[in-house]
């Protein structure tokens, strides 16, 4: 199993009208992209492996160019400065670069089909106050959608994007990750959620969704860290349909960035900017912008436990124990907290 940190990504990236799923190594920006999911406990080897993005980007997914297959970009979080490409291959950004959010207000990017063209746009969401800024074009500019808010940010939201409904238009949703509660609307606008809410995956497990069957709308899913993602074919709560494991541990959604098995900790993680600039100035591994700018953005402002999650497999699904933390205020951003927590049992 890759020992190393990546962050799960799902995309329609041969066409077939089904999605796919990958990992991206926020250390390296290295793609590990499969056209479908493994059966029979298999672990398959990747179909594309390649690399895009540099230092403080983050990976996000879309078919830029309406040829109904998904492709990759990457979004420099200190700038908010897109750069997407219309292949799963390394190169240059084939859209211009242009740049959409504020990067001091905490922001998270997301890509859809906003008003169901046959190419996705972009947004961004303010983690701070959850409002949502869409726009169908891949440019600088005004958002095409009013802004609107959906989510409370005192209960760390993650933003999920889907169409929902099968009507060929792309939607929002947020997951309340501590409890995995999915709240969905059918619109882009204000308000509570349309589809009913329910609850899907354990704690901090890390949100997706896809299209998993040949049916005309999105369902979810869950990753876990230690490699295992469950998947559902409907919008709702209930049994696993399917299930495997990618062989990759992946980042958890909140700032307690699991590590599976490994013997290293996390880093503590400030606010996005403070992250990637900590982050920066520490360089390297794990602990470079990337990450640091990516996992403060889903935390909240300030410094938090440092939690090393290690999980055991039932019957039913991975279980998740948290062995042991660091008080918040023994947290340094700008080091290791696991590392001094050892050195200063």
């Amino acid at each position: 199993m890759a020992s190393d940190l990546w962050f799960p990504v799902v995309g329609d990236w041969d066409g077939d009208g089904i999605s796919g799923y990958g990992v991206v190594n926020l250390a390296t920006m290295e793609w590990h992209l499969w056209n479908h999911m493994p059966s029979d406990g298999q672990i398959l080897p990747p179909e594309a492996v390649f690399r895009y993005g540099g230092a403080g980007s983050f990976p996000i997914v879309g078919d830029w160019d309406g040829d109904r297959r998904d492709s990759i970009g990457v979004v420099y979080l200190d700038r908010m400065e897109f750069h997407l490409r219309n292949s799963i291959t390394a190169g240059n950004a084939d859209v211009p670069r242009f740049g959409h959010g504020d990067p001091g207000r905490r922001p998270f990017p997301v890509a859809g089909k906003w008003s169901g063209r046959n190419s996705d746009g972009i947004g961004v969401v303010y983690l701070d106050t959850m409002e949502f800024l869409l726009r169908d074009t891949l440019s600088t500019g005004p958002v095409t959608t009013p802004p609107f808010f959906h989510g409370n940010p005192a209960l760390h939201p993650f933003p999920v994007v889907g169409d929902w409904n099968g009507r060929g238009r792309d939607t929002i949703g947020i997951v309340y990750s501590e409890i995995m509660e999915w709240h969905l609307r059918t619109d882009n606008s204000t308000g509570p959620a349309q589809v009913s809410p329910f609850q899907y995956g354990a704690s901090n497990a890390f949100p997706v969704v896809g299209r998993w069957t040949n049916r005309n709308f999105d369902a979810i899913g869950v990753v876990y860290s230690n490699g295992w993602w469950l998947l559902r074919n409907s919008t709702s709560g209930g049994p696993d349909d399917e299930r495997f494991q990618s062989g990759y541990y992946t980042v958890s959604p909140s700032v307690r960035v699991a590590m599976g098995l490994s013997e290293n900790c996390t880093t503590c993680f400030a606010s996005a900017g403070a992250g990637a600039a900590a982050g920066a100035a520490r360089g390297g591994g794990f602990q470079g912008a990337a990450i640091g700018g990516a996992m403060g953005a889903l935390g909240n402002v300030g410094c938090y436990e440092c939690v090393r999650e290690v999980f055991h497999e039932t019957r039913d699904r991975p279980q998740l124990d948290r062995e042991r933390s660091v008080p918040a205020e023994r947290c340094d951003p700008t080091r290791n907290c696991c590392e001094r927590e050892r050195a200063n049992p």
